[in-house]
């Protein structure tokens, strides 16, 4: 069986008016699904350096802040070219102060949307999951991010 690892991030931002108030961005995949930016880490790549370059090709987003104790690992199987492939996933929490995201060809659409929508929206059990352990995250450390 192939082994595939890739590494992303859960981004969100604060509204400019209402502090309290969090977007989470999701990106629609052109199977359908609606997700996080992630991408394959390259050799000689750590997971972190894979997430910032995913978000920047993925988003055009180059401000984003990642928090330091962050970090969560999902795991699924998905079949490509008859073979079975045990992808792993690494996913990191990040912050952006900007809402203008220009998508790359990966992807259909994109929004900002609150908790409760994101987990409406989100496609995949494990990505439900991984956003509520992030939002508990976010409520309980809004301000202790560090600069890429």
């Amino acid at each position: 069986m192939v082994e595939e690892r890739s590494a992303g991030a859960i981004i969100f931002r604060r509204d400019k008016d209402e502090k309290n108030k969090i977007y989470y961005l999701l990106l629609k995949y052109g199977s359908g699904h609606w997700g996080f930016a992630k991408g394959n880490i390259e050799e000689n790549e750590k997971p972190k350096e894979t997430t910032l370059r995913e978000i920047e090709e993925e988003t055009g987003l180059s401000d984003i802040k990642i928090l330091n104790n962050f970090s969560e690992l999902i795991e699924y199987y998905y079949y490509r070219g008859g073979k079975r492939i045990h992808k792993i996933v690494k996913f990191f929490l990040g912050k952006t102060d900007f809402k203008d995201i220009k998508i790359s060809y990966e992807h259909e659409d994109y929004k900002w949307v609150p908790f409760n929508e994101a987990i409406n929206l989100l496609s995949f059990k494990n990505s439900q999951n991984i956003l509520k352990k992030a939002h508990n995250k976010i409520k309980n450390t809004l301000d202790q991010f560090v600069k890429k």
